[in-house]
């Protein structure tokens, strides 16, 4: 299993490498007009930590928490917040892949399966590309992985897993 492991960690990094140079690089203005529009929302409010936003719409102000988290690592770190964006985004879609992996790895199904079923998420273009090309929509990825946590947690009866995952699908999104 070990060696299936290798092939895995080797087949996530080069995918990962071929997506990043044949994807889409959209400015921030771009963003939203392919499929963000809501991110402009997300930038005011990262724009304006440590304070809050003005004019944001209801349902965007319930969304804060990762924006405004975003706009205090981008002012403590210097960075412009939209490259903030993208290389938190890139973390939380590498961070994805090998949380899916892994689990695919505990399901024990044949190597065959495990990569097919890998290669179905990585190349899925409603993943991958759209959340680099668009990673003003970052909650919404953040909110994958905290729905597979609960998940894990439900599989492994984890109480203490489930009650933080679900804390945190609250803090980013009111549905959570």
């Amino acid at each position: 299993m070990e060696k299936n492991s290798r092939i895995f960690l080797v087949y996530i990094l080069l995918s990962l490498i071929f997506l990043f140079f044949s994807n889409s690089n959209f400015i921030l203005e771009e963003t939203y007009k392919y499929g963000g529009s809501d991110g402009f929302f997300y930038v005011s409010i990262s724009e304006n930590a440590p304070f809050f936003g003005n004019d944001i719409e209801y349902i965007k102000g319930e969304r804060f928490f990762l924006p405004y988290i975003i706009g205090l690592v981008s002012k403590l770190c210097g960075l412009e917040i939209y490259l903030t964006y993208k290389i938190i985004s890139s973390i939380l879609l590498t961070y994805l892949f090998f949380l899916v992996s892994k689990i695919l790895n505990n399901l024990n199904l044949n190597f065959y399966v495990n990569f097919i079923s890998l290669s179905l998420l990585i190349f899925n273009p409603y993943i991958f590309r759209y959340f680099f090309s668009v990673p003003t929509m970052i909650g919404d990825l953040a909110f994958m992985i905290i729905i597979i946590f609960i998940f894990q947690g439900l599989i492994n009866k984890e109480k203490k897993i489930i009650y933080i995952s679900f804390i945190f699908a609250n803090l980013l999104r009111q549905n959570g």
